[in-house]
């Protein structure tokens, strides 16, 4: 119900239900968004009473007459109201006062007459968006509308009535800061939700860290089973994480807050004897940096990136395609190495294969799968 919604494109388009039984007591909530600064948002006639909720500039009007002449309760806006974001509205009347709310801003009332008619005698439809004459119409979106505790189905009734449509785009404008940690807002059409994947976090808004907190001395496995691995031993942990055979690079990130130092955050090492390694080196005292070793297969000694900044609380590695690109070159030279073994001439022409049959072959039985992590 919190998000069921019509959007009113035209003045003169509006929805219309059963007349409304408040005689005695008037209980109506709803939020509003629109770019309009004029309309009205409820009305319902009688002979000479009648209950209207309206938009006027920066303010909304809630009027009504019982008997007694027309009462009017407003509140005004420091802001403007056409911003198209969500504003909420909420009207009350009994047989002592009238009061109305708009969003955050304290609450106007105004006391009914000491003598006088009591009962509200409504006896026309209820217009939603627009009034019977079919001016003054509201433009824009109106969802979870309540009267008396009971919510009207916007939705419903705009799917038969023309000039209006169930639901209500942009729900983001209005709600998108409530994604935290990073969490990117995307639209529904009866609401929004949060993507966290992009995040460390998880939950309806991405308020819930996911981490964990390590002690010295302790550390979290995971295995990921190479296929050649497998063919050799077919008594693989089920619970194990089987890596993607066309995989040819990987980007890293993570963020980490620790007092201790030098520290290992990460480390993958392969079938091939090739490593990647994460870690924070101490330099002195106070100074501290953060390093990336690597080795891919052939290279005799390891590679370091070091980062020239002193560790700020959170640091976000990522690793490009670097690594992939030499370990291309390495292939792409040995693979040239191995025709001029062979006696293959190809000194004539501007391009030659990267790997003859027989080589694919051997490469096949001897190391089926490149990976870098």
């Amino acid at each position: 119900n919190f998000w069921n919604a019509a959007f009113f494109d035209k003045e003169t388009s509006y929805l219309h239900f059963p007349t409304f039984h408040g005689e005695l007591s008037a209980d109506i909530s709803f939020f509003f968004k629109t770019t309009s600064s004029s309309g009205v948002f409820l009305e319902n006639l009688g002979i000479k009473d009648f209950i209207r909720i309206e938009l006027t500039s920066t303010r909304v009007v809630f009027s009504f007459d019982v008997g007694n002449g027309p009462l009017e309760v407003k509140v005004e806006s420091t802001v403007p109201l056409n911003d198209n974001r969500w504003h909420r509205v909420r009207a009350e009347r009994n047989i002592k006062e009238a009061s109305l709310r708009l969003d955050d801003l304290p609450v106007a009332t105004q006391e009914a007459p000491a003598d006088g008619h009591v009962h509200l005698q409504l006896n026309s439809q209820l217009f939603i968006g627009g009034t019977a004459s079919r001016q003054r119409g509201f433009r824009g979106c109106i969802r979870a509308l309540q009267l008396n505790g009971v919510t009207l189905d916007l939705e419903e009734r705009a799917e038969m009535t023309p000039g209006v449509r169930p639901g209500c785009p942009g729900h983001c404008s209005s709600y998108g800061s409530l994604c935290q940690n990073q969490g990117r807002c995307v639209e529904r059409a009866a609401g929004f939700h949060c993507d966290c994947s992009l995040s460390a976090y998880t939950g309806v808004f991405c308020q819930t860290e996911l981490s964990a907190s390590f002690k010295p001395g302790t550390s979290v496995r995971y295995t990921f089973k190479e296929p050649y691995e497998l063919t050799r031993n077919s008594s693989a942990l089920p619970s194990s994480i089987y890596s993607d055979t066309t995989l040819r690079g990987e980007n890293v990130s993570m963020s980490f807050r620790t007092a201790q130092s030098p520290a290992l955050l990460l480390y993958v090492g392969s079938y091939y004897r090739e490593y990647m390694a994460v870690l924070i080196n101490k330099h002195g005292e106070k100074a501290s940096s953060l390093e990336v070793r690597y080795k891919l297969e052939g290279n005799r000694d390891a590679e370091v990136l070091r980062s020239s900044s002193i560790i700020a609380v959170v640091i976000f590695v990522v690793l490009t395609g670097l690594a992939v690109a030499a370990r291309y070159l390495y292939r792409r030279k040995d693979t040239y190495r191995n025709q001029e073994g062979n006696a293959v001439k190809q000194e004539d022409s501007p391009d030659f294969p990267f790997n003859n049959q027989t080589d694919s072959q051997n490469l096949s039985s001897e190391n089926p799968t490149e990976y870098f992590i």
